[in-house]
């Protein structure tokens, strides 16, 4: 990996150039991993508002299902989804590694669950945009292209730093390079629900179907 690295003057400021090589390649694979788990995360949360287009929501009301249950029932999914696949991919990544001894599992898990508040503000942006805004629901997918090029191109082109961070990927501690940091996952975290509570707030005024 070392000599991969090194003679790969893309790949090295990717990972920063800083710390432990094997460190900073397991804080790669982790961002990469999260941004890949944010993709179903948004279509879990989207589909509630396809199925508005489709006509299929309104009979579900009619039947007595409360909008709460129905609305949070996508976002409780999404949110689990979040934390499962957070966890299969730290294992998938131990898997893989296992054999080199270069890695271990706890490490490897405390690296990938930092991210998961970032993946719960995906989760609860989703949720806003459907419950209060169902015409832009695809505004998501801006930010998720957003937060795509600040990974992959935001370094290379020294990017400055508050403008990496406006990504919710922007302000995860990148473990085991730097020490986890309370702060900014608690930070995550409140926005996330305060982003869940907004939409539930709206789907539950606003008229299903427009």
């Amino acid at each position: 990996m070392d000599s991969f690295v090194t003679g790969n003057e893309l790949m090295s400021q990717m990972l920063g150039g800083v710390g432990s090589l094997t460190d900073a390649f397991i804080a790669l694979l982790n961002c990469i991993m999260a941004l890949i788990i944010s993709v179903p995360l948004i279509g879990c949360v989207n589909r509630l508002r396809g199925e508005e287009k489709r006509g299929r929501i309104e009979p579900v009301l009619a039947a007595a299902v409360p909008r709460v249950s129905l609305f949070g029932g996508f976002v409780f999914i999404a949110a689990l989804e979040a934390v499962v696949f957070t966890l299969l991919g730290a294992a998938g990544l131990y898997a893989a590694g296992a054999s080199t001894g270069l890695v271990s599992l706890p490490a490897l898990l405390s690296a990938a669950v930092v991210y998961i508040p970032a993946l719960l503000v995906m989760v609860g942006l989703a949720a806003f945009l459907v419950g209060c805004a169902p015409k832009l629901t695809a505004l998501i997918w801006a930010v998720f292209g957003y937060a795509f090029l600040m990974f992959y191109f935001g370094r290379i082109f020294n990017t400055p730093e508050w403008a990496l961070k406006l990504s919710p990927f922007g302000s995860v501690p990148q473990v085991p390079l730097e020490d986890v940091s309370a702060v900014p996952l608690t930070i995550l975290f409140i926005l996330a629900v305060a982003l869940c509570a907004a939409g539930f707030a709206g789907y539950g005024r606003r008229d299903v179907g427009q």
